[in-house]
């Protein structure tokens, strides 16, 4: 699933790659040609092509600056969110509702989530456990602290219902399919049955 995600995620992201680098060349070879065509013709600038021209100017005299803060920016990101629980937080969670790719994200982590638990009851393992060790390969803050929050509430004696229901963060689908597995015994089959749900939904993106 992991891999089928980036496979899905490569093409937007190589487009808006080349967009960039096609962009870049465009304001540093084509735009200072057109200011030397004004200049030639003795027209005055076009307030949008002396914009233009002035940005294309900042870029190369910044660019390459521009680009060493970026990749140093996207490195102590990338350390950050290993070591800060509030920015791992926050950008899980913001990775959850990102427009497009959002459901597809959430897809992906309750397809793992489900496929995971439905073999830790087929193990007869008790079901606490199963949570917990669920809430460890995630993949995701925002999941691995509910299915947490899940364990302690089974833990102390509520209904997998109920457990669910505080986290506030599972689709009702997900409340309904899973109430109906714990009241009619058949919870490794349902979990099967909603792992193969979001697995599909991810596949059909």
């Amino acid at each position: 699933l992991k891999q089928q995600f980036k496979t899905i995620l490569m093409y937007p992201c190589t487009v808006i790659v080349l967009a960039g680098i096609v962009t870049v060349y465009l304001l540093l070879t084509v735009v200072p040609q057109l200011q030397t065509f004004f200049q030639h013709a003795h027209q005055p600038l076009p307030w949008s092509t002396a914009l233009l021209i002035g940005f294309a100017a900042w870029v190369k005299t910044y660019g390459a600056y521009l680009s060493c803060i970026s990749i140093v920016s996207i490195l102590y990101l990338k350390n950050a969110y290993q070591h800060v629980v509030a920015l791992q937080r926050r950008i899980d969670k913001w990775v959850l509702v990102i427009p497009g790719t959002g459901i597809l994200c959430q897809s992906l982590y309750l397809a793992r989530a489900f496929q995971a638990l439905a073999m830790t009851q087929q193990a007869s393992l008790p079901l606490p456990d199963g949570l917990q060790w669920v809430a460890l390969i995630t993949g995701n803050f925002c999941y691995k602290q509910a299915f947490l929050q899940m364990q302690r509430s089974v833990q102390q004696g509520d209904s997998l219902r109920s457990a669910i229901l505080q986290t506030k963060i599972f689709p009702e689908l997900v409340v309904q399919i899973l109430s109906l597995g714990e009241e009619s015994g058949t919870l490794p089959i349902l979990l099967n049955d909603l792992a193969h749900y979001y697995t599909q939904t991810v596949e059909d993106s």
